[in-house]
């Protein structure tokens, strides 16, 4: 007895250590591949990763297990957000150890390895949040009174928003873009290369910003844009169709009232 109660145990938490792998993979804002020469140590609290704060700081920081997965091929996935806060630990200088955001991070480690980081827009999250609940009104029958007409408003707001990020999301590569133009241009030209500088003045380019940080950044927003545009696409044609569905029934509904208050008054 003891025996099958261990094994159902195991079971079980290998059932409740997938679920929150999972949970993991979902709840992030950034997600990107670190490579195995990236990481200095391996250890059961996570990974520890060198950073560079500033030309002449070198340290480590630790990235959770609970943020990391370790690939097939040795290499490793993070999973972070932006305002996530890691300890930059100065071997050397403990008085230059200083706390990184996740996006910070995030960018450091894309820049060395040339990978491309994945940016999980917010309103993903969000959104799916509200899914959550109005499935759950839904499949307990609540279509209807205030609670479920407040949920019905919320997500309305939440699709013009989600509406309003995507056309944010474009002008923010249209700017990338035209930096990219104007960057191509001055190595192109140099010669020819005064409106090409007049441009990135205008449009407040710093200095040390080079044509790879503009490239990687673009293909970052493009795979946000991308990502936000195919979940929101399959939100409202899910959520059309419910619609859909509950005016049909209603309608039916009605018609039926209506033909028993008929046969009520003959």
């Amino acid at each position: 007895m003891s025996k099958n109660q261990l094994v159902f145990d195991v079971e079980e938490l290998k059932e409740q250590y997938q679920e929150s792998k999972e949970k993991t993979a979902n709840d992030f804002e950034l997600k990107l591949e670190v490579e195995s020469w990236q990481v200095e140590q391996e250890s059961k609290q996570g990974i520890y990763v060198q950073m560079d704060m500033g030309a002449l700081n070198s340290g480590t920081i630790l990235i959770p297990s609970h943020k990391v997965d370790k690939n097939e091929d040795g290499n490793y996935t993070i999973y972070i957000k932006e305002k996530d806060y890691f300890y930059f630990l100065n071997p050397d200088q403990s008085q230059k150890n200083r706390y990184m955001m996740g996006l910070t991070v995030a960018r450091q480690l894309a820049k060395q390895n040339g990978e491309t980081l994945v940016t999980k827009n917010a309103q993903i999250s969000s959104m799916r949040e509200l899914i959550k609940e109005y499935n759950f009104l839904v499949e307990h029958g609540v279509t209807d009174g205030a609670q479920f007409q407040h949920l019905e408003n919320r997500f309305n707001e939440k699709i013009e928003a989600t509406q309003e990020e995507l056309r944010q999301l474009d002008e923010r590569l249209g700017r990338y873009h035209k930096i990219e133009g104007a960057l191509l241009a001055i190595l192109q030209s140099p010669e020819n290369s005064l409106a090409a500088v007049q441009l990135l003045d205008d449009l407040g380019v710093p200095k040390d910003m080079g044509l790879e940080d503009v490239s990687q950044l673009i293909k970052q927003f493009q795979i946000e844009k991308g990502a936000l545009q195919e979940f929101f696409d399959d939100t409202l044609k899910h959520y059309t169709d419910y619609r859909d569905i509950k005016e049909h029934v209603r309608s039916r509904e009605e018609k039926v009232d209506r033909r028993f208050e008929d046969e009520k008054v003959l």
